[in-house]
């Protein structure tokens, strides 16, 4: 048997599909080609009915860090993160104020890509 106090008396009304926030990549843009040197900023594009609270981003699936204040973007120097390939898979995963998430993807290029870092 559940304790009382674990049975929900209320039911949830902030983590309903319909307020799942909705979130574009605005840079880098897809299928761009960007130097090694280039500082590029992440920024999205953010609709929801809850204000943007946390911005993750994974670049080729590593962790490349987090933003939990505005303007919520992320500035990264590709040198600075290789051996890169040419074509690159940056993914967005974006949180609301109450915890909703989305996510987005876009694949951009390298030219260059691939190389190790100087010495």
């Amino acid at each position: 048997d559940e304790a009382d106090e674990v049975i929900p008396l209320t039911s949830d009304d902030v983590h309903r599909p319909d307020f799942r926030p909705m979130v574009e990549i605005a840079s880098p843009r897809p299928g761009q080609i960007y130097q090694l040197d280039d500082r590029i900023a992440v920024q999205v594009r953010y609709r929801g009915k809850f204000p943007l609270s946390q911005l993750d981003v994974f670049l080729n699936d590593h962790y490349l860090g987090s933003s939990k204040k505005p303007p919520h973007e992320l500035i990264f120097i590709p040198r600075q993160l290789l051996p890169l390939p040419e074509e690159n898979k940056l993914r967005v995963l974006v949180y609301d104020q109450v915890r909703n998430q989305t996510e987005a993807v876009i694949v951009f290029r390298l030219a260059g890509g691939g190389e190790a870092p100087a010495p």
